[in-house]
């Protein structure tokens, strides 16, 4: 992108170190980095997602450099406090914004089944809701989970097998795992669930509550989604404590619980609510106000001795990769080597005779 030549400023998001070019390059325009949910933020909630190592770098990486953008701004009011006590940083508030287009069927749906849209990973709160359905025992719902499965560190085994391992009487049986399915399939099922769960134990938002509460649909959030701040309980939608289970199950049985008026009146103020705070009209004005703000600020100025530039900048020397993986080996005990090596030998063999 030549360096941002002839722009005003630079958006990034914080997922994916994808700000650290800009802030190492003092000829850089204005950076507005936008917290999605950062690498280090994901490995802190779900450490199994990736190495120690990793994670660590990642998170002193986000702590040194993130000071330095001109702007930060984020998506709900509990991670901007996540980050402003992380970073001794102002950090902006600006809620997503969501277009609503018309609503033809305002029937209340007969369909009692929950619905759940997203990846299937430990901080999205699965295991949470097994346990949930698992207190309720043949009271409890029947849900459709959709998304896809992430695989796990470092087994590399999917969480949905995870979970029929660990709940075996709920995961397959109570919940019904689905693939990943397109945006005006999911709008169908929002309109016609019986209720829409964000069992998130984090999130820094989560666009699906939003969603359904633009359809009309009674949702249950966890208060670990910033997306909760949208709910006031009992009123609009429903909420239960992250990672509390018993809490869950009895707000699902409240909602079961809710009449036909019930559910048709908090899904209207659901909706209403949804207009009101995410605006498109409104997000845009405030994303100019904070864009123009960034334009008369600047990057943190960057020095030629700066440690993390030197770091973090590409090599300029050519790296052998045979020679680089070879001292790699070297480090490793050689009684871990040589099991590796009688386990990749053993297996060629048995393969060799199954053929």
């Amino acid at each position: 992108v030549r360096g941002g030549e002839g722009f005003d400023l630079v958006e990034c998001t914080d997922w994916g170190l994808f700000f650290v070019p800009w802030l190492l390059d003092p000829s850089s325009p204005p950076l507005v980095v936008r917290f999605h949910g950062s690498d280090g933020q994901i490995a802190y909630h779900d450490p199994d997602s990736c190495s120690p190592l990793f994670a660590s770098l990642c998170q002193l990486i986000e702590s040194a450099l993130l000071p330095r953008a001109a702007l930060r701004v984020t998506y709900s009011q509990s991670n901007q406090r996540a980050w402003s006590s992380q970073l001794l940083r102002n950090v902006e508030f600006c809620p997503p914004s969501l277009c609503l287009d018309a609503i033809h069927d305002s029937s209340i749906p007969s369909n009692t089944r929950g619905l759940v849209v997203g990846r299937v990973q430990k901080w999205k709160g699965p295991d949470t809701l097994c346990r949930a359905l698992q207190l309720l025992g043949t009271e409890a719902p029947f849900v459709d989970w959709i998304g896809r499965s992430v695989n796990t560190t470092p087994t590399g085994q999917s969480y949905v097998a995870h979970l029929k391992k660990s709940f075996p009487d709920v995961w397959g049986s109570r919940i019904c795992h689905l693939p990943p399915e397109t945006p005006i399939q999911i709008k169908q099922r929002q309109s016609h669930a019986g209720f829409v769960l964000v069992p998130s134990e984090w999130d820094v938002f989560n666009f699906t509550a939003a969603e359904a509460m633009g359809r009309q649909s009674v949702v249950i959030c966890s208060t670990g989604a910033g997306a909760s701040e949208l709910i006031d309980h009992g009123v609009n939608g429903f909420l239960f404590d992250a990672g509390d289970a018993q809490n869950l199950a009895a707000v699902i049985q409240q909602v079961q619980a809710l009449s036909s008026e019930q559910r048709s009146v908090i899904g209207r103020r659901a909706r209403t609510r949804v207009a009101e705070m995410l605006d498109p009209n409104e997000i845009a004005r405030i994303t100019i106000e904070q864009f123009t703000s960034a334009m008369h600020a600047s990057n943190a100025p960057v020095s030629d001795q700066d440690l993390l530039r030197a770091i973090l900048s590409p090599a300029n020397t050519t790296v052998n990769a045979s020679s680089a993986m070879l001292r790699s080996l070297a480090s490793i005990d050689l009684k871990i080597l040589l099991q590796h090596i009688a386990f990749r030998l053993g297996h060629k063999v048995l393969n060799g005779f199954r053929r």
